[in-house]
């Protein structure tokens, strides 16, 4: 497969998730703001603020108003991580691997696109916002569901997964990373914020999950467990370590050349399997090893791959 063509579907399903995580935490911010008004205006902008990584790039963002930091982020093509930005990146990546798609994945590509320019042409009102993000959602919903049940199981499949994967294995490690101060000792509840606990619950889609397996207790000590080695959770370390491996195996299989992402991958699988469920006080310092080896497991599958920039 071509390095041009294996760097156009990477990259454009790390768009699509990273869109679809954007999309989910300004509706999990919006629902904040609903229904605890007061802390969502203090603790919860800045708490959400840090989670998109925005501080520098939002001017005076602590005088923003909900409905103005939601039209920012879906309606602001110049702001570098809006949604439409990330869109417009990620169909422009889906036009150079165009022969490699299905029409039906590229069909769903293009309606999220024609769907978020629409949004271009008034001001989204607050009222509109739960039909907007509602809207969002299916439309990576079918992108997603295009993208498994339409295309081949072939390198075009692998380096697809590859993208979506790391770029979700990075969310999840960033945002634990990004309130590790909830995760210090997991052992003492004492300052338990069972709110901020629940938010990054739904920032990372895996609330209903959660509750599932562990009847409703809510714990630092679980949570960090549940984001970090439960490999039924799809949105944990350990699950999209496990599938990153699994596609890369995919790819290299027959292939005698030594690839450096591999054996960072394998590295990244080992330090989560040797890790002890009750030794706490290394599943903080793992979660920060397995964030950097994310971000160098991305430079050299673009190296080892002949990507082009």
């Amino acid at each position: 497969m071509l390095g041009r063509d294996a760097d156009a579907i990477f990259w454009l399903f790390r768009y699509i998730e990273r869109s679809e995580n954007l999309t989910v935490l300004l509706e999990t911010y919006f629902i904040s703001h609903l229904t605890n008004f007061e802390k969502s205006e203090q603790t919860y902008k800045n708490f959400f603020l840090v989670a998109l990584n925005s501080h520098e790039n939002i001017p005076d963002y602590k005088n923003y108003k909900i409905d103005k930091i939601i039209n920012l982020f879906l309606r602001d093509e110049n702001h570098i991580i809006s949604l439409p930005n990330m869109v417009r990146k990620a169909r422009e990546n889906a036009r150079i691997a165009r022969t490699n798609l299905t029409s039906e994945l590229w069909k769903s590509i293009n309606d999220y696109w024609l769907f978020l320019s629409s949004l271009k042409k008034k001001k989204i009102k607050e009222n509109e916002i739960p039909q907007v993000m509602m809207e969002l959602k299916t439309k990576t919903a079918l992108i997603r569901g295009a993208f498994n049940g339409t295309l081949l199981r072939n390198e075009i499949y692998n380096f697809g997964s590859l993208g979506t994967f790391i770029e979700r294995a990075d969310h999840t490690s960033r945002v634990y990373i990004q309130n590790i101060d909830l995760f210090k000792d997991l052992k003492d509840e004492s300052f338990f914020q069972k709110d901020l606990y629940e938010i990054i619950l739904k920032i990372l889609q895996c609330n209903s999950s959660y509750v599932w397996l562990n009847k409703g207790k809510l714990t630092p000590f679980l949570m960090a467990n549940f984001l970090v080695l439960d490999i039924r959770m799809p949105r944990s370390l350990r699950y999209c370590s496990e599938v990153i491996f699994s596609n890369l195996s995919q790819i290299i299989y027959g292939k005698k050349n030594t690839f450096k992402c591999v054996s960072l991958c394998k590295k990244n699988n080992r330090i989560l399997k040797v890790l002890d469920k009750n030794e706490i006080k290394k599943i903080n310092s793992t979660v920060e090893l397995f964030f950097q080896n994310i971000q160098k497991l991305s430079f050299h599958l673009e190296n080892d791959f002949k990507f082009i920039n």
